[in-house]
């Protein structure tokens, strides 16, 4: 993940003034593209919707903190948002039953695996 910032904005972001260390931001923010990139495959977006959502989840997160906004309500946001800036439309219930697919599996999974242990 390549991000062209200043070296002073990407160390002084709202997470890092919470107490969010670095990687546990860069984790965060992989977790977000993730999400965005299942859900646009799901929802059949073209590539360019895609990266524009996850700009979009990257530009809010240099304002906003990851301690104040859910990852996952934010990357469906972005989704949505980014599918209207590219006219790439997708309705709001369609985009919101693929976010929570992909994050009701993923929580189901982590959930079995702890089952089996």
């Amino acid at each position: 993940m390549t991000i062209t910032l200043p070296p002073e904005a990407l160390k002084n972001t709202p997470s890092r003034r919470e107490g969010l260390s670095e990687n546990e931001e860069r984790d965060l923010r992989l977790y977000g593209c993730e999400l965005i990139q299942k859900a646009g495959i799901h929802l059949k977006l073209s590539q360019s919707t895609t990266v524009t959502a996850q700009a979009l989840l990257h530009r809010f997160y240099f304002r906003r903190s990851f301690t104040e906004f859910d990852v996952r309500r934010t990357a469906a946001g972005c989704v949505f948002l980014g599918s209207k800036l590219e006219e790439d439309h997708r309705r709001v219930r369609d985009v919101a039953l693929v976010m929570w697919w992909c994050t009701d599996k993923e929580e189901w999974w982590a959930e079995r695996k702890k089952k089996k242990k």
